[in-house]
């Protein structure tokens, strides 16, 4: 199974460290509440005005107010964009009606998708016609089964308060967008690591299910008396060393098994994206393969087929995206806020951190 990882790329950019169902939000938050200690309020400089971005305006000297800067929906929620940077810009078009443009909105149709894909992929209709059922499922499914649970008091235990306040939620809305945002790109990446998974075991020539099923997502033979397993990981360094150890282990098991039916076997780790080279350390029984070389094998000699899978990714969902983002998440964010409020807010809605930090602890 394709496991994730926070990348260091991620970090730079502001991201959490964790995908988490409470990992807060993206970024540091656009919010100064004062001028520094020592320094004159100062005139804060104003913000280009462009079709994705509104002025900013000014409650006092010193101090950035409330305002609704965010990219919109269209270009925000693409999946090739960077995600909201405050609080404030989720919260804002999540009470706004979450609308897309024609071409956004999912009026494609599964035998479209399948078409698109057989073409992108060169795969037979059949094929395609998998790999956009099971995006279906992995997607559309998984999303609705997560954002139909409330979980309150245990996104409650599971939230940083420290960070909370930094980041500058200051309403329960607030609170209840960071569970949201959280959820959703931690979904999402749970998603389509799955989806990756199954559309390299559709291309990938020859694939079977593991005739011994210990740690390895398929198996190619290669002959009749050679036998190829991959274990895929969405990153190259995503796999720890213990679970190297365990790896280099269950191979010495297999091979033993194999030997006994008077075949070889060959053990790959197979990195979506990040490995450069194909190595295979003294000591280390499996081989781990650069990432284009592993595509390239999926695709059956293809060149650069790792960016038409990604093209396939996008297609299929953005297609299946607009179904959570125009029923789910508004729906939860409301009830998660009308859930919260009496445990961990005032009566005008916002946050008290005093019963924030005792309703973590309790």
């Amino acid at each position: 199974m394709i496991k994730h990882r926070t990348t260091h790329l991620a970090k730079a950019r502001g991201a959490p460290t964790t995908f988490g169902i409470c990992s807060a939000t993206y970024g540091p938050p656009l919010v100064m509440l004062g001028p520094r200690p020592g320094r004159p309020p100062a005139k804060a400089p104003p913000l280009p005005v462009g079709p994705r971005r509104r002025q900013v305006t000014m409650a006092h000297p010193g101090t950035w107010s409330r305002t609704d800067q965010y990219h919109d929906i269209k270009s925000r929620m693409c999946p090739d964009i960077t995600a909201p940077t405050t609080t404030q810009e989720l919260a804002s078009a999540a009470q706004e009606p979450l609308t897309f443009d024609d071409e956004r909105k999912r009026h494609t149709s599964n035998e479209e998708l399948a078409e698109q894909v057989s073409t992108i992929l060169r795969v037979d209709r059949e094929r395609a016609e998998f790999i956009v059922a099971e995006s279906e499922r992995l997607y559309v499914n998984r999303m609705r089964e997560r954002f139909s649970k409330l979980k309150v008091s245990e996104r409650l235990k599971r939230t940083n308060p420290f960070l909370l306040r930094i980041r500058g939620a200051e309403t329960v809305l607030d609170w209840a967008t960071l569970q949201v945002q959280s959820a959703l790109y931690a979904s999402e990446e749970e998603a389509v690591g799955h989806l990756l998974e199954s559309i390299i075991k559709t291309c990938f020539p020859g694939a079977t299910e593991p005739a011994l099923p210990d740690d390895f997502d398929f198996e190619s033979i290669e002959s009749s008396d050679v036998i190829h397993g991959y274990q895929v990981k969405m990153s190259w360094d995503c796999m720890p060393m213990s679970s190297r150890k365990n790896l280099s282990n269950t191979i010495v098991r297999v091979k033993e098994q194999y030997r006994s039916q008077g075949k070889s076997f060959v053990g790959y780790f197979a990195p979506c994206y990040g490995r450069a080279k194909t190595t295979k350390p003294p000591g280390q029984e499996y081989i781990t393969l650069a990432s284009k070389e592993f595509w390239r094998q999926v695709g059956d000699g293809e060149p650069d087929y790792d960016v038409r899978v990604g093209e396939v990714c996008a297609l299929l969902c953005s297609e299946f995206r607009s179904e959570v983002l125009d029923t789910l998440v508004p729906n939860l964010l409301e009830r998660l806020t009308h859930a919260a409020q009496p445990e961990i807010g005032d009566r005008e809605g916002q946050i008290d951190y005093a019963k924030l930090f005792r309703r973590v602890n309790k």
